[in-house]
C-alpha cells in the first residue's frame, strides 16, 4: 500500500491531493546543531528520515517538508499576499496565450519543458515546548523556529534561482505577510492553517478562537507551520528539494 494514503481516508478530495503531490513528506532531523542540554537529541549532525521509518515523535530540532502543486482554490490568496509572484504568473500566462496557436511547433515544446506553475512547500516544525500559550518564552521559541525556517527557504530560493532566474519564491513572515518582496507590500496574511487543510487534508479544530492543525504524527501542542510559495518549473523545484535533502544526509 502507498504510505501516502495513510494521511487520511481515500476520497475524491484525497485523490486530487495525491495527484498534486510531487514529493511526499520527509523529516529533516537536526537541521541546526542542537544545544548540549537538549535531551531529545540522540546524536549530532543531520539525517533525513522517510515517513516509512519514522515511528517515534519528531525531535525538537527537526521539520517535515513536502512539495505540491498549489490547489486552484488558493490562487486568489497568492494574488493578495504575494503580488510579485502573481504578477510574474500573469505575465507568463499572457505570453502563453500569444503562442497558443503554435502548440505543435518545436519552439512551443521547448517552452513547455520550462513551464512554470504555482507550487507550495509546507513545512511542519516541532517546538521544544507547547507554543499554544503566548508569553516571552514561547515567543522566543516561535522566533527561533521561524528564523531556522527562513534560513532553509533562503537557501532553497538561492538554489532555485540558479536553475531559473525567472522563478519566484516567497514565504509568509511570522505574522503571515510577504517576506522576500522587493517592492510590493500588502496588509494581507497567508492562512497557513487553511492552506494545510487544503493541500494535505489534515484535520483542524478551534482552540480559544483560533483554528489549530492536528498533525497526524506531531500532534498540535508543539506544532509550528511555515510555508514556502513558489512560481517555478516543477522539475527545478523537485531537484532543489532533493539537493537540500542530500546535503544534510
Amino acid at each position: 500500500m502507498d504510505k501516502d494514503r495513510l494521511w487520511m481516508p481515500s476520497s475524491g478530495l484525497q485523490k486530487r491531493r495525491e495527484e498534486r503531490t510531487i514529493l511526499s513528506p520527509h523529516v529533516f532531523a537536526n537541521y541546526h546543531s542542537p544545544t548540549p542540554t537538549d535531551s531529545t537529541v540522540e546524536k549530532d549532525g543531520a539525517c533525513i528520515q522517510d515517513y516509512g521509518f519514522q515511528s517515534s515523535p519528531h525531535p525538537s530540532d527537526s521539520f517535515e517538508v513536502s512539495l505540491h502543486r498549489l490547489p486552484r482554490t488558493l490562487n486568489s490568496e497568492i494574488e493578495l499576499v504575494f503580488p510579485e509572484i502573481a504578477s510574474q504568473a500573469k505575465r507568463e500566462k499572457r505570453e502563453q496565450a500569444k503562442h497558443k496557436k503554435d502548440e505543435c511547433t518545436k519552439e512551443n515544446t521547448k517552452r513547455n519543458d520550462h513551464k512554470r506553475e504555482y507550487l507550495v512547500i509546507p513545512t511542519f516544525h516541532v517546538t521544544r515546548f507547547s507554543i499554544l500559550e503566548r508569553n516571552d518564552r514561547t515567543e522566543d521559541e516561535r522566533i527561533r523556529v521561524f528564523l531556522r525556517f527562513r534560513d532553509f527557504a533562503t537557501e532553497f530560493k538561492h538554489r532555485l534561482s540558479q536553475k531559473d532566474p525567472f522563478s519566484r519564491l516567497d514565504i509568509p513572515d511570522i505574522d503571515g505577510a510577504s517576506t522576500f518582496s522587493d517592492s510590493v507590500h500588502t496588509n494581507s496574511a497567508y492562512d497557513e492553517v487553511a492552506s494545510t487543510r487544503s493541500i494535505l487534508g489534515y484535520s483542524t479544530f478551534l482552540y480559544m478562537g483560533i483554528q489549530i492543525v492536528q498533525h497526524p504524527r506531531i500532534g498540535y501542542e508543539k506544532l509550528a507551520i511555515h510555508t514556502i510559495v513558489a512560481y517555478a518549473n516543477c522539475r527545478h523545484a523537485a531537484e532543489t528539494y532533493l539537493e537540500l535533502l542530500k546535503k544534510y544526509q
